[in-house]
């Protein structure tokens, strides 16, 4: 169809049938192929409106298989079933949620990345376009291991009239006198997204081993932290340490010590003193193995999403003595 205009013309158009596959592309003619087609993966994009009688829209689709290709490809058809079916201007929540096909060397897998994100004034698709579904699909396809077959994509949106946010707005120690061994508790202090603050504690239990050091205690939402993995040494592990994540509603508080341990490709070494640290760490490769903080951490599931994050950094004193019962 040519939509005629005086200062622009506009030509739409869509493909009726795929004849083959361009080759190359001159200034005085293309070149062309009918006997060569590009090779393709199916997409099924599925979008859930936040009304409850509105049936969900599903749109299957067909994009080219290629290391930059497939990534951006697929999170654009995301973002225009977003554009075309969450157009509201309101508080939503909207769950992502990515089942990415692929086939190793040890057999077919399928890889699940769930993402939930708050938005005051509507859907910003293109902000979940660039969410952790393409940035996987790109880590599969641009790995040091083997060449990742891709089968297909299925990526559903979900979406939810809601605002179930809470900000961390500080944290504080009801006790500074820290002991080792200690169950110290934390205040924490959060605010609702219509602006109520409310107050809460948390208790945690400081290492036994930790006297006369210095910790540091962070306390943050479980999208802003990772669990320590070994390094990965196929492409089965870097899958594995993809999807090991925390849930997006859950509140994760961490220890973190002063003593180092190390993340390699055989496993994770936590605890090891300095010489031993010092001698692994340094074996004429820069890619042998990775630093990590020593720490103890705990999960927390929570009913809303968590914003914010804060530190405390204490001195532990030595464990505490008690005297012993007088017999008498």
């Amino acid at each position: 169809m040519i939509i005629p205009s005086v200062e622009r013309s506009v030509k739409l158009s869509s493909a009726l049938h795929v004849r083959g596959s361009m080759i190359q592309d001159r200034q005085a003619a293309i070149s062309l192929r009918t006997d060569v087609g590009a090779p393709m993966i199916p997409v099924t994009t599925e979008l859930r409106a936040p009304e409850p009688d509105m049936p969900p829209r599903v749109y299957h689709s067909e994009v080219a298989l290629g290391v930059d290709l497939t990534p951006a490809l697929t999170a654009s058809l995301l973002v225009d079933a977003l554009g075309e079916g969450a157009a509201d201007g309101t508080e939503v929540v909207a769950e992502v949620v990515h089942h990415i096909d692929v086939t190793t060397s040890k057999g077919p897998r399928t890889v699940t990345v769930k993402t939930e994100e708050f938005f005051p004034a509507g859907v910003d698709a293109r902000a979940l376009g660039r969410g952790r579904g393409a940035l996987i699909m790109a880590a599969l396809l641009n790995n040091d291991f083997e060449v990742a077959k891709l089968r297909g994509v299925r990526q559903t949106a979900t979406l939810r009239y809601d605002s179930p946010v809470e900000i961390l707005e500080s944290i504080r120690l009801a006790d500074a006198d820290v002991h080792a061994g200690d169950l110290v508790t934390l205040e924490l202090r959060l605010r609702d997204y219509r602006g109520a603050e409310h107050t809460e504690t948390l208790a945690l239990r400081v290492p036994d081993d930790a006297a006369e050091q210095d910790i540091q205690i962070e306390v943050t939402g479980g999208d802003n932290a990772r669990p320590p993995r070994p390094m990965p040494s196929s492409l089965d592990d870097l899958i594995d340490t993809l999807q090991d994540t925390y849930p997006a509603r859950s509140l994760v508080a961490t220890i973190y010590r002063e003593a180092e341990g190390l993340s390699t490709r055989h496993g994770l070494l936590p605890e090891l003193p300095a010489s031993v640290l010092e001698s692994l760490a340094h074996t004429g490769s820069t890619t042998s193995a990775v630093r990590f903080k020593q720490m103890a951490r705990r999960v927390i599931p929570r009913p809303a999403l968590i914003e914010g994050e804060h530190t405390l950094k204490l001195s532990v004193k030595p464990k505490r003595k008690f005297a012993a019962p007088d017999p008498d």
